[in-house]
């Protein structure tokens, strides 16, 4: 059942990074299409955009870690509070690890993604006429 959820939460938490990180690009076509137009190289565009959002997830994931630590512990001790007894939560540094690299390895197959949305911007894009 575990890894049921976890699978879940991961297709979840893909989804919803990916369509996150979509709205910014589809924001800033405009602004990519400039960038091909003077010249930037397809690499150079992509660490323009997508190091500032993998930086932003990688920051976000280690520092929810803590949180979601502390609403576990509250919500066994909400959920245990009519049993007699002390239930202690323990979670084994390997799994935070593992939860770590989970949600980065699956932000990478967003990046990927989002690499080639962004190569298939076209430049007349920054030709058109402004709205």
């Amino acid at each position: 059942m575990t890894y049921l959820l976890t699978t879940l939460a991961a297709i979840v938490y893909v989804v919803l990074i990916f369509l996150l990180t979509k709205t910014v690009i589809d924001r800033n076509a405009r602004a990519i299409a400039y960038l091909k137009v003077f010249g930037y190289r397809p690499a150079e565009v992509n660490r323009l955009y997508l190091r500032s959002i993998t930086t932003t997830v990688i920051v976000s994931v280690i520092a929810c870690l803590p949180l979601v630590v502390g609403a576990i512990a509250l919500l066994v001790k909400v959920v245990f509070m009519e049993y007699a007894g002390n239930f202690e939560i323990v979670i084994p540094p390997a799994q935070l690890a593992l939860t770590v690299f989970v949600g980065i390895a699956c932000y990478g197959v967003v990046a990927v993604a989002h690499m080639a949305r962004i190569k298939r911007v076209p430049m007349a894009l920054a030709l058109k006429a402004q709205e």
